[in-house]
């Protein structure tokens, strides 16, 4: 049985994996924990999507040899999409 307020539809977690000039950042590894878990890759325009997600609380955590901010990204009782882009700092090329 949907939540109240839940359309079926599923929570979307979305965004860039950016360097501090804008650049996209292809090849970073982008955990999602909570709710529901999993992982991905950003894209060639340094994109990741986590899409069909129940509602509820997620992180979300890129990993690699970089910098991040944030480091980590709390998003709590979610019932809806939302963007979370993510800047690298502290990275050689970036």
């Amino acid at each position: 049985m949907p939540e109240p307020g839940y359309g079926g539809g599923g929570v979307t977690i979305s965004g860039r994996v950016m360097s501090m000039q804008g650049a996209p950042v292809p090849g970073i590894m982008v955990t999602l924990a909570g709710t529901q878990q999993g992982q991905i890759v950003t894209d060639g325009s340094g994109t990741y999507v986590f899409s069909g997600l129940p509602p509820g609380s997620y992180a979300v955590r890129p990993t690699g040899p970089c910098a991040f901010a944030p480091d980590v990204a709390n998003l709590n009782n979610l019932y809806g999409s939302v963007t979370q882009d993510i800047i690298v700092s502290g990275c050689d090329g970036w």
